[in-house]
């Protein structure tokens, strides 16, 4: 015991003088620079010097009691400081939390409402381009579906029709009748009444071609130069992907360099891939707040957003259940999450001392300079321990809720059905849900 309490007393020693010692000694240089040097010489080194020539002059510095007496009083004095700073500290704290109902926290809260609502609604912009170029996309799909399925029906149907239509432009040419030829089979098909003069076309059975002559006649409205070609009927061809080209004239082109020369020019550098442009506007609106805010600063919001979060996920009252989760955590989690506290703490007592530092720059401006650089380093600070608090809290509940609920007697295989249980009962009253 003896030992625990010596090093306790030891650590809280160490605490006091670096959290209320040490600036405070520093503030009290501070104020009495103000009060020797004023505005007018702020800077000036030579009266320094000789205030300092005059103190280690004076008699009383050459005497151990007042020498004593001076280094109690300035460690009275320094104590003293150190204590108003951290009371500063901990009206800022609650200030950082206040509700913003009336003056200027209320005319905060609007102005971040308006941002939130703003970059809210650059989110929804970007799910409803996402959600019209993917209906956009699967229409397009679902149209060359519905295309090769019609071509494939068509040249299944072609061979059952090639006694009536055929796809050979010779025997093509038999319906083409008064047309002058020079050419032997030219002028035996315009005789049908008489035998051909080739055996081979004679005894050819009428069977699809695969010529290219035969794929060209189905090409429609170009002029010909063949005039057996432009007496061809448009017959339905018996390639399904001629079919498939035919009937869908709106598709993509399978040829990279086709679809290439359609696509619209972009210029480098601006193509940016919708997934990215939503990751990124919502990263936008949750810089202002992870919840539509309610509260006059950040720090407010992101702390409220633990509560309403884990309401929305789990049906859990935070306020209830914190204690009791607290009690069960891991002692690593408690240090870590007692370590962003402290963190959070040592911001706002940073707070405090700007602003001490910030009224003494009514008598000496370099305060002033060191007031607002503590100030905004303390905000800084300020933000990053609170949203390190917050995750820590949500990691809390994420790992140990299911334990709360089964030493509760609470257990349920639905993590939200549990947390509406554990809620009820540490409320102690049943089916009391609404927050």
């Amino acid at each position: 015991m003896t030992t625990f309490l010596s090093e306790l007393g030891t650590k809280l020693a160490d605490r006091w003088a670096a959290a209320i010692l040490a600036p405070g000694l520093l503030f009290l240089g501070a104020l009495s620079l103000a009060t020797r040097l004023g505005q007018g010489a702020a800077l000036h080194a030579g009266r320094i010097s000789r205030w300092i020539t005059q103190l280690a002059a004076a008699p009383a510095s050459h005497s151990t009691g007042a020498i004593l007496v001076i280094a109690a009083g300035t460690l009275g004095a320094s104590t003293a400081i150190g204590l108003i700073a951290s009371a500063l500290g901990r009206l800022v704290e609650r200030a950082w939390l206040l509700r913003g109902d009336r003056g200027p926290g209320r005319i905060l809260r609007a102005r971040r409402e308006r941002r939130w609502n703003a970059a809210d609604e650059r989110v929804r912009v970007e799910e409803d381009r996402i959600a019209a170029e993917a209906a956009a996309k699967a229409a397009v799909k679902t149209a060359a579906q519905a295309a090769v399925k019609t071509a494939v029906g068509m040249g299944a149907a072609s061979p059952a029709s090639s006694t009536s239509t055929s796809a050979n432009p010779i025997a093509a040419t038999a319906t083409a009748p008064n047309l002058s030829s020079t050419t032997p089979i030219a002028a035996a098909s315009t005789s049908p009444n008489l035998p051909s003069a080739n055996p081979v076309a004679a005894t050819a059975p009428n069977l699809p071609s695969t010529s290219p002559i035969s794929a060209a006649s189905t090409i429609s409205n170009l002029p010909s130069a063949s005039p057996i070609a432009a007496t061809a009927p448009k017959l339905p061809s018996s390639n399904p992907v001629a079919a498939a080209s035919s009937t869908a004239p709106n598709l993509p082109s399978a040829n990279p360099t086709a679809a290439a020369a359609t696509r619209p020019h972009r210029p480098r550098g601006e193509l940016v891939l919708p997934a990215r442009s939503l990751a990124e506007a919502i990263a936008r609106r949750d810089a202002v707040s992870l919840v539509p805010p309610e509260r006059p600063t950040w720090i407010a919001d992101r702390l409220r957003a633990v509560d309403v979060r884990v309401w929305r996920t789990y049906s859990l009252d935070l306020q209830s259940a914190w204690p009791r989760l607290w009690s069960i955590a891991g002692p690593d989690l408690r240090s870590d999450l007692g370590a962003a506290q402290d963190s959070y703490a040592a911001a706002a007592r940073l707070t405090g001392w700007g602003l001490l530092y910030s009224g003494l720059g009514l008598w000496w401006w370099p305060a002033a300079v060191v007031g607002v650089a503590a100030l905004g380093t303390a905000w800084v600070r300020a933000r990053a321990a609170a949203g390190v608090l917050a995750e820590l809290v949500e990691t809390t509940v994420d790992l140990h809720l299911r334990d709360l609920a089964r030493r509760l007697d609470l257990d349920d295989p639905d993590l939200v059905a549990a947390g509406a249980a554990v809620t009820d009962r540490l409320r102690k009253r049943r089916g009391s849900r609404g927050r």
